[in-house]
This record gives structure tokens, sequence and C-alpha cells, in this order.
């Protein structure tokens, strides 16, 4: 939360920085690997994406960010965004992408029309061809009453799961 932020970084001691030194990279090492187990159960049929939840901005000022776990102003912050699979162009480079496009264009690869009121476009520049063109209202709101119990058997299993997990009390 780059706004509570109020004072200069603080160095690492040596000790931290020998001790966590190869941090991120080892993460990144683990995620290829998981990603790489999620890739060997996909059959020739499946369209992979791996998408960032948001982009990450520096400030300027080394390793303290300004936009971290959210963002600040009015337009959609940046991402990345990695596809493949049938339909998906290979080796191409989006340039203007942003996250509000990623629901359109799941609904385009999965050959569903876009809806008037959902922000974003279909990143056709990502495709092998251009999906039809077909629109509907709306998929609605998507909002939920937070107090109305789980109806199907599967939304129950899922949060007897985490209530098994410590995730919710009720």
């Amino acid at each position: 939360y780059p706004e509570l932020w109020t004072g200069d970084p603080v160095p690492p001691s040596a000790d931290d920085a020998v001790s966590f030194r190869d941090t991120i990279a080892s993460y990144y090492r683990w995620q290829d690997h998981r990603l790489g187990q999620l890739l060997s159960l996909a059959d020739s049929r499946t369209v992979v994406l791996v998408v960032s939840d948001h982009g990450f901005q520096m400030s300027g000022r080394e390793n303290v960010p300004t936009v971290s776990g959210g963002h600040m102003g009015s337009s959609p912050p940046p991402g990345f965004l990695v596809a493949s699979g049938p339909g998906i162009r290979s080796g191409h480079r989006l340039e203007h992408a942003s996250v509000l496009d990623i629901a359109p264009t799941v609904l385009a690869i999965l050959g569903l029309p876009r809806a008037h009121d959902q922000p974003g476009s279909v990143l056709i520049d990502a495709m092998d061809s251009i999906p039809e063109d077909a629109w509907v209202d709306s998929y609605g709101s998507g909002l939920v009453d937070p107090s109305v119990p789980a109806s199907s058997d599967l939304d129950k299993e899922i949060i007897q799961s985490l209530r098994a997990v410590g995730y919710t009390g009720r």
C-alpha cells in the first residue's frame, strides 16, 4: 500500500541479502514447474491462459513500488497474458492489452458473444482468426447476496472444504 509508505526503504542486512538473494528466481522456477505440471494434463483441444491480476509499476526509487496489490487512477493497470492452444496465434506479442480484455477474449475463445455492458475488447491479435462479432445485452451483474446460503451440492462441498482448513467459520 504505497499511500501508507512514509519512509525510505530499509536496506536488508548482509545476512538477509545472502539468505534471500535467490528467493524471486526460486519462486519463478517453482511457478514454472507448477505450470509445466498443469500443461502436462492438457490435451490438443485445451487453450491455456496465464493472466496476471494486475501490473506492477516501480516508483523511481529502487525497489519501492508505487502500485502493489491494487491500482490508483481510472485506467486499468498493465499486466501480462500468455496464451497457448488451438486458435491462438503463436509467437505474437500483444502491445496494448488490458486486464479488461481478458473476459471478452475468453468469451470469444469459447465461441460465446460479448456483452454490451462489458468493458474491454477481444484481443483479436492473439487469435489465428477473427471470431464472430456476436453480442448479448448482458450476462448480469454477477453480484450475489453473501447472506443467501449456497444452493448447489458443489457449493456445499467447497464451503465444507474451506471450513476444514479454517477459511470460514460459517
